[in-house]
């Protein structure tokens, strides 16, 4: 016979670490992504730049967030 996490461990402790723990770790990791995601648009919005403007992109752009 099946049984389920809720009735192995209780229901508590399922909610507890599916929903709190699992949501924490997913939400530093989302985090760890944020700087890298600023330079990789901030390099793709200077090639889309260099383009509207008719001059050539530059090989490896210098990657630095615009400010707003």
């Amino acid at each position: 016979m099946g049984y389920f996490l809720g009735t192995v461990i209780g229901l508590q402790r399922t909610f507890f670490w599916i929903l709190v723990v699992l949501m924490s770790v997913n939400a530093a990791f989302v985090s760890l992504l944020y700087r890298p995601y600023l330079r990789d648009t901030a390099a793709l919005r200077d090639q889309i730049e260099a383009q509207v403007a008719g001059r050539p992109a530059e090989k490896n752009p210098t990657i630095r967030p615009k400010e707003c």
